[in-house]
């Protein structure tokens, strides 16, 4: 067959046709190489008698064996931190720990069985209040117990007229009374106050025992008339 081709149509031509028959059939490019510009023209004439229309998709072949797991990649960079997520729900109650050791042993209170004087500490301050109503009285006063004995014996009573301004011994007020240690501070309120002088004298309760109490003792401006006296006091230990 190739024999007769060869014949016909010469050695240059029988390649030109070959060349055509493949590109017709398998839609390859040029086959053949060192074809000049006229035997591809005829390559591509002939190769569009010999082609057919394209056959539809063959059916898809099984997959093939999975490959070998390949090297782990390098880590990438950290992502930016998400939202905090919702609050869970609260777990159930877990079981009851072991007893913990027994702690230190506490300091002593002021009225106790180490303390059975019941005295008040060094620095610490007790504070109260104190009031009286009383008519046709020259000099009415109000008595004033500590709720626990001073040690030692205040050095004097120091009385804040209403409205008065604090001083060294007692810098505090009848809203917040206060006292240097070793003295007791009289306040007096001068919006509950009525009837009674500014000025006062001060004696302490009992045989001058300063160690659990003192008295208030106002002037009354007219004693014929009701008089009033209200305020707080402070003493500190000292």
């Amino acid at each position: 067959m190739f024999s007769k081709l060869h014949e016909r149509l010469g050695t240059a031509g029988l390649v030109v046709a070959i060349v055509a028959l493949v590109v017709a059939l398998a839609g390859t490019a040029f086959a053949a190489a060192g074809l000049n510009g006229t035997q591809k023209k005829e390559v591509k004439k002939i190769a569009k008698q010999f082609a057919g229309k394209p056959g539809a998709p063959g059916a898809v072949g099984p997959a093939g064996a999975a490959g070998p797991t390949g090297p782990a990649g390098k880590e990438g960079p950290a992502g930016k931190e998400g939202p905090e997520g919702p609050a869970g729900e609260e777990g159930p109650e877990g079981p009851e720990g072991p007893e913990g050791p027994e702690g230190p042993e506490g300091e002593a209170g002021a009225c106790s069985v180490t303390n059975a004087t019941c005295e008040l500490p060094p620095g610490a301050t007790l504070v109260g209040a104190w009031g009286f109503n009383t008519i046709n009285v020259a000099h009415p006063s109000a008595s004033i117990s500590f709720g626990l004995r001073v040690g030692t014996e205040p050095e004097g009573v120091k009385y804040i007229d209403a409205f008065g301004e604090p001083t060294e011994e007692c810098p505090g007020s009848v809203e917040s009374p206060q006292a240097k240690a070793g003295f007791v501070c009289i306040y007096v309120n001068g919006n509950k106050t009525l009837n009674v002088e500014p000025t006062s004298t001060h004696g302490s309760s009992g045989a001058g025992d300063l160690h659990s109490g003192a008295i208030v003792s106002l002037v009354a401006a007219n004693p014929a008339e009701e008089s009033i006296g209200r305020g707080t006091w402070a003493v500190t230990a000292k």
